[in-house]
């Protein structure tokens, strides 16, 4: 029996064109998906089991790292629930891989969201909706604002 989480991988459409680039962006990035890879051991764990290409049990991917067992296996069981990893039960052993199609998706979105939204360098062409004279605040942005404005009145 496999285990998956889905990564929630949301289209650069999904949001709409008139909408602020920071709520396109925050659209597009899943929390879930950073917090799972914001701990250097989690990371490190993800990027052994990839250079192993194949499904790997906890013992297989643990045994390069100075972390113990326990501790290796609640990390693989975060990243499975971010939908980074998959897991398969074999018997007593739990095999662990990499949902490379997902993950490989979800950074692209990331990528074409940000190519959409920011602002090219100094001295490149403008392209996308977010050209400069079109900035816009987000309504959470503008809801933040009122309120200091309230606090300091």
């Amino acid at each position: 029996m496999s285990k998956k989480a889905a990564i929630p991988i949301p289209s650069p459409e999904s949001v709409p064109l008139d909408s602020c680039c920071s709520d396109r962006l925050e659209n597009s990035i899943p929390a879930s998906f950073f917090k799972a890879l914001g701990d250097p051991n989690r990371v490190a764990l993800l990027a052994r089991l990839a250079v192993c290409g194949r499904p790997a049990t906890v013992s297989e991917i643990a045994c390069c790292l100075p972390i113990d067992l326990s501790v290796v296996s609640r990390h693989l069981a975060q990243l499975r629930e971010a939908g980074i990893l998959e897991s398969e039960k074999r018997g007593k052993e739990v095999l662990y891989f990499v949902r490379y199609q997902e993950v490989a998706s979800l950074l692209r979105t990331i990528a074409d969201s940000i190519e959409q939204c920011c602002p090219p360098a100094p001295g490149h062409k403008a392209v996308g909706f977010c050209k400069p004279d079109q900035t816009q605040k987000s309504p959470q942005a503008q809801k933040r604002k009122q309120s200091v404005r309230r606090i300091k009145s």
